[in-house]
């Protein structure tokens, strides 16, 4: 362009007796490959449904079910997770200080901000309480787990301050569809405002956080014409946390969000070509 402002280039320094030492790519992908975790890697997507005015998005929104974030195109690949949590010894603890890993992609498995990484061969428990709702055509008593259980260890029905909670039977008290749990029977409906808490166990998540390391390129020769070199994108770091300790993490008391995953085969060709 004519009106381009001149960019000034700086002399290189002179290099004569220092050997360049490179990085090799395969070095790092092998190790992500056979120490990595098996692992599904979910896209975030900010939620088009807040307004222009900075209101809040809408809990009604069939996306992302108010939480601001959805999520597409699911991938299985494999990832280096470690540090699973900080070391608080001799520090002040807090509860931002839980559940916090080192994660290490490839560069094609390119991460953001509230991606989520979910564990595929790793086992982890939670409890919580959940507030159950009618659901509006059935009457039925339903609430949301924070994830999907893999094992529900117990369901406990608050009853009074000075009474012992009520055990509950799956299959007999409540049933368990992906993250939604239901009470069975009409005489849960008479409880004003009921509350349970559930232990189950699930697949370890984690929810993307930081990228301390989000670009890193290096010069390799160029197997073509090994008198030149040319710049590659190496693997890259994130830092995760538990996605029930993320202030924007979504209950999903929404079970029907829509799925906006797409074909990239077209569309995300020119997106995969800049990392490959």
């Amino acid at each position: 362009m004519p009106d381009e402002k001149p960019i000034i280039v700086q002399t290189p320094p002179q290099l004569v007796g220092h050997p360049q030492v490179r990085l090799v790519k395969s070095d790092f992908e092998a190790l992500i490959e056979q120490k990595g975790y098996r692992v599904w890697h979910d896209k975030s997507i900010k939620c088009p449904c807040s307004s222009s005015s900075g209101a809040a998005n809408q809990s009604s929104c069939k996306n992302c079910g108010g939480a601001g974030w959805f999520y597409v195109n699911r991938t299985t690949t494999r990832m280096v997770v470690q540090s699973m949590n900080i070391n608080t010894g001799q520090k002040v603890w807090s509860e931002e200080r839980l559940g916090t890993a080192n994660i290490t992609a490839r560069d094609v498995d390119r991460l953001s901000f509230m991606d989520r990484i979910t564990l595929l061969d790793s086992v982890s428990e939670y409890s919580q309480v959940i507030f159950p709702k009618k659901q509006p055509d059935t009457n039925q008593l339903y609430g949301t787990l924070r994830y999907n259980p893999t094992l529900i260890y117990c369901v406990f029905l608050y009853l009074a301050v000075d009474q012992k909670p009520r055990l509950l039977v799956e299959d007999t008290d409540f049933t368990i569809d992906r993250n939604q749990i239901k009470l069975l029977g009409i005489n849960y409906n008479t409880i004003n405002n009921p509350t349970i808490s559930v232990r189950y166990t699930h697949l370890g998540e984690y929810t993307v956080l930081d990228l301390p390391r989000d670009i890193i390129t290096s010069q390799i020769k160029d197997p073509l014409d090994f008198s030149k070199s040319k710049d590659v994108q190496f693997p890259i770091s994130a830092v995760g946390r538990r996605s029930h300790y993320m202030p924007d993490r979504n209950d999903y008391t929404n079970d029907n969000l829509f799925d906006n995953s797409f074909n990239t085969d077209s569309y995300g060709d020119q997106y995969d070509q800049q990392f490959s």
